[in-house]
Parts: C-alpha cells; structure tokens; sequence
C-alpha cells in the first residue's frame, strides 16, 4: 500500500497538538503540508517515487468515509495538484464526528499514532518516535507488548462482559492496559468511561483483558 494515506494521518495527530480545534473545521494551512513532508522523511525510504506532496492523499482520503475535503467552501470533486491553489482555495476539510473526538482525545491520539506506525512504518517507527517525543507512558506499555514471546497469537476474539471483541491482540491488549491504567476515565473531562468492574475482576496476564474471576 502506498504510504500517503497513512503519513496523512500522522501528520494530522501533530497537526491537532498545534492547533487544538475546538470544531470541526481543519483549514488547509502551511502546517499540513509541511508536517507531511517532515513525516515523509522520517518514515519513506524505499517508496520508488519521489512523491512528498500531500495534495493526492489530500483529496482521495475521502474515500475512507471519514474525510471530507473542501474548495471554496464546496466539496472537492477532483485532486488539486498545487498547494498554491490549495491555499488559494481556502481549502479545507472536516472529519467525521467519531474521528474528530478520537484526534482530539491526547490519548487516542497516541494509540491512532502507534497503530499506524506499527502497521505500515514497523522499521522506521523509531525515527518518527525519537524526532517528534511520544508519551513516555505509551512508549513503557509498546515495549512491554513487544517482549512477550512471539509464539502469542497475532489475531484472536476475545470476551468483554457480554460482547465479543475481535481484533488483533497486541493492538486490543494496548489498549486494554491504557484503560486500566487511566483507570477508565477521560483525561480531559474526568468522565469515567468504563464502567468499574468491581473487586472480583483482574487484568489477565495473557491478552490483557479484564476478566472476572
């Protein structure tokens, strides 16, 4: 898969640490773009092209259902090819209202940050991470994952409660371990988000699900 789309999407984790929006309008400013290259070279070695620009992620990201970008306040029917014409478009874009929570929640941002680099930049992961600093909490927990033997399984279901969970399991024992350790509250606003589980329930060793016991 080509990078584009996933460099796009780190670079706008940064992009929220700058700009803190409270809404869901993201203009297309100098920022962006230059967060992407920064990312590009952080993290593309071997992609056969010279291919740096955000303008073709930019535009066919709406294709996830979670992106939509605007020119001149009207959605874009096409790629813009010049970030002149970008800017001056007053070009911009909004998110879907899950994905706008989840970029502006510091620590889900960190676990879109993770999950990325992870799927599509496994060998370059740590030069991202040296470059930009990452929260020492989350660094502990992926080191943690990563020295469990190899022989875990990679992909499994698993039971919270009454509802089956399907996943990866080092992507959900991430973050399981990051619930429990917040203690299922919201950084930002306090609110709990998790239920408490109460005495008899423990954080299992394997697969770092609350299980009761």
């Amino acid at each position: 898969m080509a990078p584009h789309k996933p460099i796009l999407l780190l670079s706008l984790a940064d992009w929220f640490e700058l700009h803190a929006p409270t809404d869901n309008y993201l203009p297309f400013d100098e920022d962006l773009p230059r967060l992407f290259k920064e990312n590009w070279n952080l993290l593309v070695t071997d992609y056969p092209y010279k291919s740096d620009l955000i303008t073709k992620p930019y535009f066919y990201l709406k294709s996830d259902g979670f992106w939509l970008p605007t020119i001149q306040q009207v959605p874009m029917h096409g790629e813009v090819r010049s970030l002149k014409r970008l800017y001056e478009g007053q070009a911009a874009a909004s998110l879907s209202d899950d994905a706008f929570r989840y970029y502006q929640h510091p620590v889900d941002r960190e676990l879109i940050r993770m999950k990325l680099l992870d799927a599509f930049f496994p060998d370059t992961k740590r030069q991202y991470i040296m470059a930009k600093g990452m929260d020492g909490l989350i660094l502990d927990i992926d080191a943690d994952i990563m020295m469990e033997p190899s022989t875990a399984p990679r992909y499994g279901k698993t039971l919270m409660g009454m509802k089956e969970k399907e996943g990866f399991i080092r992507d959900q024992k991430f973050a399981d371990l990051l619930l429990y350790i917040y203690d299922y509250n919201c950084c930002i606003s306090g609110l709990r988000v998790w239920e408490d589980p109460g005495p008899e329930a423990t954080l299992a060793t394997t697969g770092g699900i609350l299980k009761t016991t």
